[in-house]
């Protein structure tokens, strides 16, 4: 494995070096996936990609927004507002960054969303497929990189407040400035309500803070802070005829989770030559998650710990024909997690007390050339060292084990014309397995237990007519092995299981008119075990099909009237890996938008009121027989104020 990985640098050094001096310059080469692990155009990344804009996001969370324009399935367990697991292609998890920093850990908790600043998004970036060699654990079919907003005038106020149904009640402002060769802006969110289903009340604050400076005409260092504090109650599901009675009731009361998250982070850029940058980044990130299941009762602490450093270097030399950008990197991180978890409110009666930790370092490098004015070819490997380690209360059972991942991707990238392009790509793919995974209770720590590897296959065409025509369909084939399972005989996790996934994603958008534009988007997703006790079951919570429409009519850029439909096929039900259980229904979720924007002595207002769910599809999220349900219909009116 190790050499795979010497060869694939050595490949990527030599496309480099053997180049001539014809380099060319993009002039979009802003538009990147990741503005601190990439700054390759994104026109010639071979993968399919899509950009969620500020516009996009109006009046929706972020899950929300990626389900409905991204294609990414959103599993809501416990509450539908947060702790919700982004899924594709038959996977859950995904990698999660914030301007390029990971804000994902290996604690096994679902996202906290409202962890994330919905107000101060300019635009979210969704890579699918294969990563892992660029950016290694959790890249195995999705990256999303969320991108906050950078001021862009030298004094601007922005505030936003709506309220609804279930005594919705969203606030959010921010402020900036440009000052000579520096920048800041800081940002507050408040959200609360009563939430649709019995004993789901919620509540979050937020705040973020960006900070940049150009010490001189080479060098940039940017700062950013953000730190929230949520709080919400949840229903352990329901049971058929209570579900049937009534979905909005609630079974149990008085349970509650309370989470808190600091996340800082430095960057800095140094241009060494005009060909020649070097970025060093440094992030520290605390998580506290608390879960109080009062009803059973059952008490669950985590703290988690995160320390990255992440230094690169970005040389744009002379290109082999047509150009060429050489990138190599370092990850180092540190992760502490602390698990405590009581079955007494009183926190007398403790079962489990370990802490666990993870010490990564990481090499990466990578490669993108022009082999031809029309063709591009980009390669990557990376090779880990990663090593996990538990205590437990009784050290007896203390264990810890090492892993050694080496992944490596190629693609090619071919534009017919300025309108279109084709790509192919391949890369070897893995995941490492999360903290609770890798012991189970008090009593045993997996050391046999390895990282979940396969290899990840993207083959594409998209076409861009900028007025009248989008469109494109992209290909993929994932197949995985040593898939983590449990295995009740012997009450351990182990690598026993395979699978396949394959299908279609695509994307078409008609401009007939310049008012009037139309969005289809269709994904067809298969994905089955192919080794191990389910061999040949469908993989649960996996749609066979999903699609989305979205009309838009635009009049006179003062009027925006929108509707967002949403298909999602049957699938079967989470926990349901023998296929034994009635599958989830399909659900049709239709949104309604209208919004009136005005200037007005320099500053932009906008009012808008939005229909979630607007014919009241109840379709629950199953769980071994359990219902979990979906937010009804919910009205919302809001005003901004932009100056």
């Amino acid at each position: 494995m190790r050499k795979k990985f010497i060869i694939v640098l050595l490949i990527t050094a030599v496309f480099s070096i053997y180049a001539e001096d014809n380099l060319k310059k993009d002039p979009d080469s802003s538009k990147t996936i990741s503005e601190t692990k990439s700054r390759v155009n994104i026109r010639n990344v071979p993968a399919n990609t899509v950009i969620i804009t500020k516009e996009d996001l109006e009046g929706h969370t972020i899950q929300e927004a990626l389900s409905i324009y991204s294609g990414i399935n959103i599993y809501n367990f416990l509450t539908p507002y947060t702790d919700s697991v982004p899924g594709i292609r038959g996977t859950g998890g995904a990698l999660l960054m914030i301007d390029g920093v990971k804000i994902n850990n290996s604690d096994g908790n679902p996202v906290d969303w409202f962890s994330i600043p919905e107000g101060a998004v300019e635009r979210i970036e969704v890579v699918k497929g294969g990563s892992s060699s660029l950016y290694g654990d959790n890249a195995a079919a999705l990256v999303i990189n969320i991108i906050t907003k950078v001021p862009e005038k030298e004094i601007s106020v922005n505030a936003d407040g709506r309220f609804g149904d279930n005594k919705t009640l969203d606030g959010f402002i921010s402020a900036s400035m440009m000052y000579g060769s520096g920048y800041l802006s800081l940002s507050a969110e408040r959200q609360e309500g009563d939430g649709w289903q019995d004993n789901t009340d919620y509540e979050n604050t937020g705040f973020t803070g960006k900070a940049g400076y150009k010490v001189s005409d080479k060098l940039d260092i940017n700062l950013s802070v953000l730190a929230s504090e949520s709080e919400y109650e949840f229903s352990l599901g329901l049971s058929e005829i209570a579900f049937e009675d009534d979905p909005r009731q609630s079974v149990n009361s008085g349970d509650y989770a309370d989470r808190k998250l600091l996340l800082l982070d430095i960057n800095s850029l140094y241009e060494v030559t005009d060909l020649t940058d070097i970025s060093f980044n440094a992030s520290f990130l605390r998580s506290n998650v608390n879960i109080n299941l009062i009803s059973i009762p059952y008490i669950d602490d985590y703290e988690t710990y995160l320390y990255c450093i992440n230094p690169y270097a970005v040389i744009d030399l002379p290109g082999l024909l047509w150009g060429s950008s050489f990138k190599i990197g370092i990850d180092y991180s540190i992760e502490n997690t602390g698990f405590l978890e009581y079955d007494d409110v009183e926190k007398t009666n403790k079962n489990l007390d370990v802490a666990v930790s993870r010490n990564t370092i990481g090499l990466y490098t990578a490669v993108e050339s022009f082999i031809r004015e029309d063709l591009v070819f980009s390669v990557s490997a990376r090779t880990e060292l990663s090593r996990i380690s538990a205590e437990f209360e009784d050290s007896s059972v203390n264990g810890s084990t090492h892993q050694i991942p080496v992944v490596y991707g190629a693609g090619l990238t071919y534009f017919p014309d300025d309108l279109s392009k084709a790509y192919l790509s391949y890369n070897r793919i893995f995941r490492y397995p999360s903290f609770p995974e890798q012991f189970e209770g008090s009593v045993a720590f997996f050391d046999s237990l390895d990282l979940e590897t396969g290899n990840s296959f993207e083959a594409g065409f998209e076409y861009n007519s900028l007025e009248k025509l989008k469109c494109g369909i992209n290909l993929f084939l994932m197949i995985m092995d040593k898939i983590i399972m449990y295995n009740s005989s012997t009450s351990e996790n182990e690598n026993s299981a395979a699978s396949i996934h394959y299908g279609a994603e695509t994307f078409l958008t008609v401009i007939p008119y310049k008012a009037f534009s139309t969005d289809f988007k269709y994904n067809y997703t298969a994905a089955e075990y192919t080794k191990g006790e389910y061999d040949k079951n469908t993989i649960p919570l996996t749609p066979l099909h999903v699609f989305s429409i979205i009309p838009e009519l635009k009049l006179m850029d003062i009027i925006n009237i929108k509707a967002e439909i949403t298909y999602t096929d049957r699938m079967y039900q989470s926990g349901d890996f023998e296929n034994i259980y009635d599958r989830n229904d399909s659900s049709l979720i239709v949104n309604y938008s209208a919004s009136f924007r005005q200037t007005l002595s320099g500053a932009d207002i906008k009012v808008y009121f939005n229909i979630d769910n607007l014919f009241n599809d109840d379709t629950p999220t199953m769980a071994d027989t359990v219902y979990f349900s979906r937010p009804g219909r919910e009205i919302k009116i809001g005003a901004s104020v932009l100056y």
